[in-house]
C-alpha cells in the first residue's frame, strides 16, 4: 500500500500532465500523510519506513509543516532502525537541510 502512495505522489508532482493531478485533492494528502507517519513511528518493516519517507518528502513541498516532523522522526528513528534506514534518512535529511 506504502508504494502505491509513492507511485501517486510523485505522479502528482511529476512534470508531465495527468489525471491524478487533479484526482490526489488536498483531504487525500492529508489522509496519506497521517497514515506515512503512522507507519513511521509504529513497527513497521524497513521498506514500508522507507517508501513513507520518500512520500512524506514530496508531499512536505505543499505542507509546510510536515518536513520539520519528519526531520524529528528521522533523527529519532536513526539510532533505532537498520542500516537500510539509516541510509535512506541520511538521504532525505541531506535534502530537507538543503532546503531549511
Amino acid at each position: 500500500m506504502q508504494k502505491i502512495y509513492e507511485f501517486l505522489v510523485k505522479a502528482y508532482y511529476s512534470k508531465q500532465e495527468n489525471t491524478i493531478k487533479n484526482t490526489l485533492t488536498p483531504i487525500y494528502q492529508e489522509r496519506i500523510i497521517e497514515t506515512c507517519f503512522d507507519w513511521m513511528i509504529t513497527n513497521q518493516k524497513v521498506a514500508v519506513k522507507v517508501f513513507a519517507m520518500n512520500t512524506l518528502y514530496l508531499l512536505g513541498q505543499d505542507n509546510k509543516w510536515v518536513r520539520p516532523e519528519l526531520i524529528v522522526i528521522l533523527e529519532h528513528g536513526f539510532q533505532y532502525n537498520s542500516a537500510a534506514f539509516k541510509a535512506r534518512a541520511r538521504h532525505i535529511l541531506l535534502k530537507l537541510n538543503k532546503y531549511s
